[in-house]
Protein backbone atom coordinates (compact mmCIF):
# COMPACT_ATOMS: atom_id res chain seq x y z
CA UNK A 1 0.00 0.00 0.00
CA UNK A 2 2.94 2.32 0.65
CA UNK A 3 3.61 2.44 -3.12
CA UNK A 4 0.37 4.40 -3.60
CA UNK A 5 0.19 6.76 -0.60
CA UNK A 6 2.44 8.66 1.76
CA UNK A 7 3.05 7.63 5.37
CA UNK A 8 0.46 9.99 6.87
CA UNK A 9 -2.31 8.68 4.62
CA UNK A 10 -1.33 5.09 5.32
CA UNK A 11 -1.49 5.68 9.09
CA UNK A 12 -4.95 7.27 8.79
CA UNK A 13 -6.28 4.25 6.91
CA UNK A 14 -4.55 1.39 8.71
CA UNK A 15 -4.50 2.59 12.31
CA UNK A 16 -7.77 4.44 12.99
CA UNK A 17 -8.53 5.35 16.62
CA UNK A 18 -10.22 2.51 18.47
CA UNK A 19 -13.12 4.48 19.95
CA UNK A 20 -14.42 6.10 16.70
CA UNK A 21 -14.31 2.69 15.05
CA UNK A 22 -16.50 1.35 17.85
CA UNK A 23 -18.88 4.29 17.38
CA UNK A 24 -19.17 3.56 13.66
CA UNK A 25 -20.02 -0.08 14.34
CA UNK A 26 -22.60 0.95 16.95
CA UNK A 27 -24.30 3.29 14.47
CA UNK A 28 -24.12 0.61 11.77
CA UNK A 29 -25.85 -1.94 14.00
CA UNK A 30 -28.40 0.65 15.12
CA UNK A 31 -29.14 1.45 11.46
CA UNK A 32 -29.87 -2.20 10.70
CA UNK A 33 -32.02 -2.51 13.82
CA UNK A 34 -34.08 0.59 12.99
CA UNK A 35 -34.76 -0.67 9.47
CA UNK A 36 -35.70 -4.16 10.62
CA UNK A 37 -37.89 -3.44 13.68
CA UNK A 38 -41.44 -2.03 13.68
CA UNK A 39 -40.97 0.52 16.48
CA UNK A 40 -38.69 3.43 17.24
CA UNK A 41 -35.63 2.26 19.18
CA UNK A 42 -33.41 4.14 21.65
CA UNK A 43 -31.38 6.75 19.80
CA UNK A 44 -27.59 6.62 19.57
CA UNK A 45 -27.06 10.39 19.64
CA UNK A 46 -23.68 10.22 21.43
CA UNK A 47 -22.29 7.77 18.88
CA UNK A 48 -23.86 9.73 15.99
CA UNK A 49 -22.11 12.91 17.15
CA UNK A 50 -18.81 11.01 17.44
CA UNK A 51 -19.16 9.60 13.93
CA UNK A 52 -20.01 13.04 12.52
CA UNK A 53 -16.86 14.42 14.15
CA UNK A 54 -14.82 11.64 12.59
CA UNK A 55 -16.36 12.32 9.18
CA UNK A 56 -15.43 16.00 9.47
CA UNK A 57 -11.85 15.06 10.35
CA UNK A 58 -11.60 12.70 7.38
CA UNK A 59 -13.10 15.29 5.00
CA UNK A 60 -10.54 17.84 6.20
CA UNK A 61 -7.78 15.29 5.59
CA UNK A 62 -9.04 14.62 2.07
CA UNK A 63 -9.25 18.34 1.28
CA UNK A 64 -5.72 18.89 2.58
CA UNK A 65 -4.36 16.09 0.44
CA UNK A 66 -6.19 17.33 -2.66
CA UNK A 67 -4.98 20.91 -2.10
CA UNK A 68 -1.46 19.51 -2.16
CA UNK A 69 -2.15 17.94 -5.54
CA UNK A 70 -2.28 14.38 -4.26
CA UNK A 71 -4.72 11.99 -5.91
CA UNK A 72 -3.63 8.41 -5.23
CA UNK A 73 -5.42 5.13 -4.61
CA UNK A 74 -5.31 5.68 -0.85
CA UNK A 75 -7.22 8.93 -1.20
CA UNK A 76 -9.84 7.22 -3.38
CA UNK A 77 -10.27 4.46 -0.78
CA UNK A 78 -10.62 7.02 1.99
CA UNK A 79 -13.21 9.03 0.02
CA UNK A 80 -15.18 5.87 -0.69
CA UNK A 81 -15.18 4.87 2.97
CA UNK A 82 -16.30 8.33 4.06
CA UNK A 83 -19.18 8.25 1.58
CA UNK A 84 -20.20 4.78 2.80
CA UNK A 85 -20.33 5.97 6.40
CA UNK A 86 -22.21 9.14 5.41
CA UNK A 87 -24.80 7.01 3.61
CA UNK A 88 -25.32 4.80 6.69
CA UNK A 89 -25.62 7.86 8.93
CA UNK A 90 -28.14 9.61 6.66
CA UNK A 91 -30.19 6.46 6.24
CA UNK A 92 -30.21 5.84 9.99
CA UNK A 93 -31.46 9.35 10.82
CA UNK A 94 -34.04 9.35 8.02
CA UNK A 95 -35.36 5.95 9.08
CA UNK A 96 -35.86 7.22 12.63
CA UNK A 97 -37.73 10.31 11.44
CA UNK A 98 -39.88 8.24 9.09
CA UNK A 99 -40.83 5.81 11.87
CA UNK A 100 -41.51 8.64 14.30
CA UNK A 101 -43.93 10.44 12.02
CA UNK A 102 -45.71 7.38 10.62
CA UNK A 103 -47.80 6.42 13.68
CA UNK A 104 -48.19 10.15 14.25
CA UNK A 105 -50.77 10.12 17.03
CA UNK A 106 -48.80 7.63 19.12
CA UNK A 107 -45.87 10.02 19.35
CA UNK A 108 -48.16 13.05 19.39
CA UNK A 109 -49.62 11.80 22.67
CA UNK A 110 -46.28 11.24 24.31
CA UNK A 111 -44.86 14.61 23.31
CA UNK A 112 -47.97 16.60 24.20
CA UNK A 113 -48.61 14.45 27.28
CA UNK A 114 -51.95 12.96 26.31
CA UNK A 115 -53.12 10.69 29.14
CA UNK A 116 -53.84 7.53 27.09
CA UNK A 117 -50.95 5.06 27.12
CA UNK A 118 -48.77 7.76 28.67
CA UNK A 119 -46.44 5.32 30.40
CA UNK A 120 -45.58 3.52 27.20
CA UNK A 121 -45.24 6.68 25.18
CA UNK A 122 -43.03 8.34 27.78
CA UNK A 123 -40.62 5.54 26.95
CA UNK A 124 -40.58 6.60 23.29
CA UNK A 125 -39.91 10.20 24.33
CA UNK A 126 -36.78 9.05 26.13
CA UNK A 127 -35.68 7.30 22.93
CA UNK A 128 -35.70 10.51 20.87
CA UNK A 129 -33.16 13.31 20.79
CA UNK A 130 -34.24 16.90 21.36
CA UNK A 131 -33.86 17.60 17.63
CA UNK A 132 -36.09 14.64 16.76
CA UNK A 133 -38.71 15.80 19.23
CA UNK A 134 -38.60 19.34 17.82
CA UNK A 135 -38.95 17.97 14.27
CA UNK A 136 -41.91 15.83 15.28
CA UNK A 137 -43.67 18.70 17.04
CA UNK A 138 -43.30 20.84 13.93
CA UNK A 139 -44.44 18.00 11.68
CA UNK A 140 -47.51 17.45 13.84
CA UNK A 141 -48.27 21.18 13.87
CA UNK A 142 -48.09 21.47 10.08
CA UNK A 143 -50.13 18.29 9.54
CA UNK A 144 -52.80 19.41 12.00
CA UNK A 145 -53.05 22.83 10.36
CA UNK A 146 -53.39 21.22 6.93
CA UNK A 147 -56.10 18.79 8.05
CA UNK A 148 -57.96 21.54 9.87
CA UNK A 149 -57.89 23.86 6.86
CA UNK A 150 -58.86 21.06 4.48
CA UNK A 151 -61.89 19.58 6.23
CA UNK A 152 -61.69 19.15 10.02
CA UNK A 153 -63.04 22.61 10.81
CA UNK A 154 -66.22 21.65 8.99
CA UNK A 155 -66.86 18.82 11.45
CA UNK A 156 -68.48 19.12 14.88
CA UNK A 157 -65.93 19.81 17.61
CA UNK A 158 -66.21 16.30 19.06
CA UNK A 159 -65.17 14.82 15.69
CA UNK A 160 -62.10 16.99 15.17
CA UNK A 161 -59.71 15.07 17.41
CA UNK A 162 -56.89 13.11 15.80
CA UNK A 163 -56.67 10.63 18.67
CA UNK A 164 -60.35 9.79 19.06
CA UNK A 165 -61.18 6.32 20.39
CA UNK A 166 -64.95 6.64 20.74
CA UNK A 167 -67.12 3.65 19.96
CA UNK A 168 -64.34 1.19 20.66
CA UNK A 169 -62.47 2.19 17.49
CA UNK A 170 -59.17 3.98 17.87
CA UNK A 171 -57.76 6.39 15.30
CA UNK A 172 -54.32 5.80 16.74
CA UNK A 173 -51.89 3.99 14.47
CA UNK A 174 -49.48 2.13 16.73
CA UNK A 175 -46.43 0.06 15.75
CA UNK A 176 -47.30 -3.56 14.98
CA UNK A 177 -45.08 -5.42 17.45
CA UNK A 178 -46.18 -8.79 16.08
CA UNK A 179 -44.20 -8.15 12.87
CA UNK A 180 -41.78 -10.97 12.12
CA UNK A 181 -38.07 -10.14 12.20
CA UNK A 182 -34.80 -11.94 11.52
CA UNK A 183 -32.55 -11.76 14.54
CA UNK A 184 -29.30 -13.21 15.87
CA UNK A 185 -28.74 -14.10 19.51
CA UNK A 186 -25.65 -12.27 20.79
CA UNK A 187 -25.87 -13.65 24.34
CA UNK A 188 -27.82 -16.57 25.78
CA UNK A 189 -31.31 -15.32 26.66
CA UNK A 190 -32.83 -18.47 28.14
CA UNK A 191 -36.19 -19.86 27.07
CA UNK A 192 -39.28 -17.98 25.93
CA UNK A 193 -42.85 -19.15 25.48
CA UNK A 194 -43.86 -19.36 21.82
CA UNK A 195 -47.39 -20.65 21.49
CA UNK A 196 -47.47 -23.97 23.34
CA UNK A 197 -43.72 -24.51 22.98
CA UNK A 198 -40.62 -23.29 24.77
CA UNK A 199 -37.97 -21.80 22.47
CA UNK A 200 -34.36 -21.65 23.64
CA UNK A 201 -32.58 -18.47 22.60
CA UNK A 202 -29.00 -19.72 22.48
CA UNK A 203 -26.00 -17.64 21.51
CA UNK A 204 -25.28 -17.41 17.74
CA UNK A 205 -28.70 -18.85 16.82
CA UNK A 206 -30.71 -17.05 14.14
CA UNK A 207 -34.51 -16.84 14.27
CA UNK A 208 -37.41 -15.57 12.23
CA UNK A 209 -39.81 -14.67 15.00
CA UNK A 210 -42.42 -12.13 16.05
CA UNK A 211 -40.71 -8.99 17.31
CA UNK A 212 -42.83 -8.85 20.46
CA UNK A 213 -41.29 -12.13 21.67
CA UNK A 214 -37.72 -10.83 21.56
CA UNK A 215 -38.30 -7.11 22.11
CA UNK A 216 -36.81 -6.93 25.65
CA UNK A 217 -33.63 -8.64 24.46
CA UNK A 218 -33.33 -6.31 21.45
CA UNK A 219 -33.61 -3.29 23.72
CA UNK A 220 -30.93 -4.52 26.12
CA UNK A 221 -28.56 -5.54 23.31
CA UNK A 222 -28.58 -9.30 23.77
CA UNK A 223 -30.26 -9.80 20.40
CA UNK A 224 -29.46 -7.93 17.19
CA UNK A 225 -31.27 -7.67 13.87
CA UNK A 226 -29.86 -9.27 10.71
Amino acid sequence: MSDYMDDSMEQDLIEPPTEPESDIMTVHNAWIAERMTPELLPGKDVQVDAVMDQIRQQVELIEREMDQGKNNIGLVVLQTEVERIKYILRSYLRTRLYKARSPITVYLRQIDKFPIHYTRNAQYKAYMTMNEQAYLRRHIQISSMHLDASFLRQFPAKLQRLDDSAGGLSMVDEPDLSTSVFCKIVENCGDIKFGNDDVSLKKDSIFLIGYEHVRPFVLDGRIKMV
